[in-house]
């Protein structure tokens, strides 16, 4: 399948192929604009997006409304995929917290699909 790019003006996805090719630029949300018209210039990517869930990393500014930090990204990530893996934030200070203030869009997830626990 094509790579897609995750990118925080994307259409929005809730389901996510096990093999699909994504990819995630991890950056500070000023170079991460530049970074993404390079790449939309250069590979013209379809890009994809994840909505509903609110970020526990504490922000300064310049972050879009839907954006999320990198770990963050790759748990929900896999989440839709269908295999829910917390022990991604292991060593992420805002995990417990990502989790609590994510609960019901998490649970939407998980009575929605066969999403399997890690």
């Amino acid at each position: 399948s094509r790579m897609v790019l995750l990118h925080p003006e994307g259409d929005p996805v809730t389901k996510i192929k096990k093999n699909e090719k994504i990819l995630l630029v991890d950056s500070n949300w000023r170079k991460a604009r530049k970074m993404y018209n390079r790449l939309e210039q250069k590979y013209k990517l379809k890009k994809i997006s994840i909505s509903g869930f609110k970020s526990a990393y504490p922000w300064k500014k310049g972050r879009p409304d839907n954006g999320l930090c990198s770990i963050e990204v790759l748990w929900v990530l896999k989440l839709l995929v269908g295999k829910r893996d917390d022990s991604l934030f292991d060593n992420y200070r805002w995990g417990q917290e990502f989790l609590d203030i994510n609960k019901k869009e998490i649970e939407k997830y998980l009575t929605s699909s066969r999403t399997t626990i890690t």
